[in-house]
């Protein structure tokens, strides 16, 4: 007998899969659709990436995942509607990155294949975060543009330049749990205004991947990260300091300008606070400058 209450609508989302509201049985799911050949694997990593995020922060509900014999395969995950994007929301998801980032690995990278939008990331793990960056991060992309034909030898020679730089751009730090992909698009606001962490590419990095892509494709505003740098700081150094201090001026950014964080208080601290080596070494500052060089070739 067919259930006169199943209806599906087409949801806005992304460009890189179809998506729709399927309201049935007195629920609704989000379900995910591509008839690509790298469908099923790109699921299968979103699947995974959700179930280490939902161990720290609310993700969706997971269902189904299927592919169909003439190719392509879908997604089934719980719908949650949307909230507003309140100052509330804001605090949040900033408290919830950065409990994200308090989750080491021992190494940098993942021992499984990732996707980066459709770009297939290698398993490839290393004790070095640069090493990582350049050859489990950016390389995959690169080879992308060589494979359409879009790098020219003036393309080739600028990347050089640019890859030389990098070690010089950016420090190493320690392996970090990352969302990985974490554009405007990949976090939500569900009711009650809650963040919803969808669509992650989890692998193990410099903290600072996922604070630089928030800058992509429109970004986030300046209280999402100052909110993160501010928890992620309690978090590191509340046993030695009052949570009262870490929350006071010097946390007062502007996205267009290097993101200084508390280093300078810090600096205070140590003079009457047990401060930890760690503070200075890798989460003192989001260098623009750095992102600028892994993203943009000059």
């Amino acid at each position: 007998m067919a259930d006169d209450s199943l209806t599906i609508q087409q949801a806005a989302g992304g460009d890189i899969h179809e998506s729709f509201i399927v309201h049935a049985n007195d629920a609704d799911y989000f379900l995910k659709f591509n008839n690509g050949r790298e469908a099923l694997h790109m699921f299968e990593a979103e699947v995974r990436g959700l179930t280490q995020l939902a161990q720290i922060v609310k993700t969706p509900g997971y269902h189904h995942l299927g592919s169909f014999e003439e190719g392509g395969a879908y997604l089934l995950l719980t719908y949650y509607p949307p909230g507003q994007q309140t100052d509330s929301f804001w605090q949040q998801a900033g408290a919830d990155l950065a409990r994200i980032h308090q989750i080491e690995g021992e190494l940098h990278g993942s021992p499984t294949e990732g996707y980066l939008g459709t770009v297939r990331l290698p398993a490839f793990q290393h004790a070095s975060w640069i090493v990582t960056y350049l050859d489990g991060y950016l390389q995959p992309l690169i080879e992308v543009i060589r494979e359409k034909d879009q790098f020219d030898e003036r393309a080739e020679e600028r990347w050089q330049h640019v890859r030389a730089r990098i070690p010089y751009l950016i420090e190493e730090g320690k392996p970090r749990l990352l969302h990985g992909d974490l554009w405007a698009g990949n976090l939500y606001c569900s009711v009650n205004d809650s963040p919803l962490w969808i669509d992650p590419s989890t692998r193990y990095g410099h903290r600072e991947i996922d604070l630089a892509m928030t800058s992509l494709f429109g970004g986030f505003p300046a209280p999402f990260i100052r909110n993160t740098i501010t928890y992620f700081l309690w978090l590191m150094v509340g046993r030695f300091v009052k949570p009262s201090i870490i929350f006071t001026p010097c946390l007062h950014m502007s996205p267009c300008l290097d993101w200084p964080i508390s280093i300078r208080l810090c600096k205070q601290w140590t003079r009457s606070s047990p401060i930890p080596d760690f503070i200075y070494q890798g989460t003192a500052y989001i260098k623009k400058a750095a992102t600028r060089a892994a993203f943009i070739i000059p």
